[in-house]
């Protein structure tokens, strides 16, 4: 129960995850690292990014993308070592 009421609390401190007024929300690289922020502060290991992306449309159009690259220099989690 505490785990799920400090994922609360720290999503709510971070608006760029949910707040679709924000110019922020568009952007993938802030949201990443928001996320990457409620893990540390709830305390989660790892990295909880995404292990794939989606392509947007500059990578469609250059026929490039779809292969993940983690925003951040951290330790590699359970998942990725």
């Amino acid at each position: 129960m505490e785990v799920d009421q400090n994922l609360i609390v720290a999503v709510c401190s971070r608006p760029v995850l949910y707040d679709t007024t924000m110019v922020s929300y568009r952007d993938r690289n802030k949201k990443e690292r928001a996320w990457v922020d409620v893990a540390e502060d709830i305390g989660v290991p790892g990295c909880p990014c995404p292990k794939t992306t989606g392509r947007d449309e500059e990578e469609e159009s250059q026929g490039t993308g779809g292969e993940y690259k983690c925003p951040d220099s951290h330790p590699p989690g359970p998942a990725e070592a």
